[in-house]
């Protein structure tokens, strides 16, 4: 009875100092990405494609840090400094403009990238940034994305921050 009463009162103090939980619930879109998210990148974006990473913020840009920010990405728990940070919300219809830049997931079945199912596929996976090319097969459900990539179009994400 003793070994029950503190291991309850062990997994209470547990819970108790790993403060609240996020779910993939409350302010999540509907690609599973919550407002305190980041893509970060330690290059600009130029053309082409480009990998960015998932993360939170752990220290703010300023000039202090000569304009960058410290993040904690998502997918491995690893600390970086990044000069390039982006804020984003899924595209709508307005947005589907040949030369607008793109955050897609790197999720794609037979060779269409669509929309993370969860919020731990969200952290699992790769993300890129690339610009919208081509909207020829709109009417298919799909846009091209640096000229290699077919995206359903409610699998974008455009930049609403950053630099």
């Amino acid at each position: 009875m003793t070994t029950r009463f503190f291991a309850a009162a062990i997994s209470l103090l547990l819970l108790a100092c790993a403060g609240p939980m996020r779910s993939a619930g409350g302010d999540a879109d509907a690609h599973h990405v919550v407002s305190t998210d980041w893509f970060v990148a330690t290059e600009p974006y130029q053309s082409g494609h480009m990998a960015v990473l998932l993360s939170s913020l752990v220290t703010a840009p300023s000039d202090t840090t000569k304009g960058e920010g410290e993040y904690m990405v998502l997918m491995d728990g690893q600390k970086i400094w990044a000069k390039y940070q982006y804020r984003t919300r899924q595209a709508i219809k307005e947005d589907l403009k040949v030369g607008t830049i793109v955050i897609v997931a790197d999720k794609n079945n037979e060779g269409l990238y669509q929309i993370p199912e969860n919020r731990a596929e969200v952290v699992r996976i790769g993300w890129f940034m690339g610009t919208i090319t081509d909207l020829t097969d709109l009417y298919k459900n799909e846009v091209s994305v640096s000229g290699e990539f077919r995206v359903q179009p409610d699998a974008l994400r455009v930049i609403v921050a950053g630099n």
